[in-house]
């Protein structure tokens, strides 16, 4: 994920699909738009991929998970093996098997997707 989406969620103050979309991009999902063929148009909606599906897409009604709005939505994206929220001070902290990890943001979900990132960010090779 880059900087530039790190700090939309810090500043983002509540859920957003927009955010949602481009979260789900980061972390292996697709889409694309199927265009019917008529000359009016196609389906406008966007046909989503989950990660490791390679040989269709299916069309996701309420499209990607709702990450900025879902804590258990944005714990999918990670093995996380303690959790620990301070609203109080805006900040979620995980603990995972290659360290610890703190975010900041003002809705619980993003401080803790921000979270998530860093902690994935810091385990690629």
């Amino acid at each position: 994920m880059n900087e530039s989406l790190l700090s939309r969620l810090q500043s983002a103050t509540g859920p957003s699909r927009e955010l949602d979309a481009e979260i789900a991009l980061a972390n292996g999902w697709t889409y694309e738009k199927r265009h019917s063929g008529r000359p009016r148009g196609g389906d406008a909606h966007p046909y989503w991929r989950k990660p490791g599906v390679t040989d269709w897409y299916m069309r996701e009604a309420n499209g990607p998970p709702r990450y900025t709005e879902s804590i258990a939505a944005t714990l999918t994206l990670a093995e996380v093996r303690r959790l620990t929220i301070d609203w109080v001070l805006g900040t979620a902290t995980i603990m995972t098997d290659s360290g610890t990890y703190t975010g900041s943001a003002k809705t619980a979900e993003n401080a803790l997707l921000i979270a998530i990132e860093r902690a994935k960010e810091d385990s690629k090779p």
